[in-house]
């Protein structure tokens, strides 16, 4: 199982659900470039992520994984963009994050 990945519109509805497979995880957190990113830090333990974002720590989110896109597994790529591409969506005012 993977993180979920809820995103929030405006007044907390809920506009969608993603998941963070564990290979996508692996894939982020094998890499030595996630470290300089503050908000991947914090998605790193894999079962004790319970995390929310708002407003521009969202936009900055989907920034980060945008970045580390060269680092990781080419396999990977389609799920990263998918990810930073829902994370950029201008009706995301929030997200909810949470592991196992």
């Amino acid at each position: 199982m993977g993180l979920d990945v809820v995103l929030l519109g405006q007044r907390g509805a809920q506009i969608g659900l993603l998941e963070i497979a564990e290979p996508l995880h692996r894939a982020i957190f094998t890499t030595a470039y996630w470290g300089s990113c503050h908000r991947l830090r914090r998605l790193r333990d894999y079962y004790r992520t319970n995390l929310r974002l708002t407003g521009e720590d969202v936009r900055a989110l989907a920034q980060e994984l945008a970045s580390i896109r060269r680092y990781i597994d080419p396999q990977q790529h389609a799920a990263l963009d998918a990810l930073a591409t829902a994370l950029s969506d201008e009706r995301v005012c929030a997200v909810a994050i949470a592991g196992d």
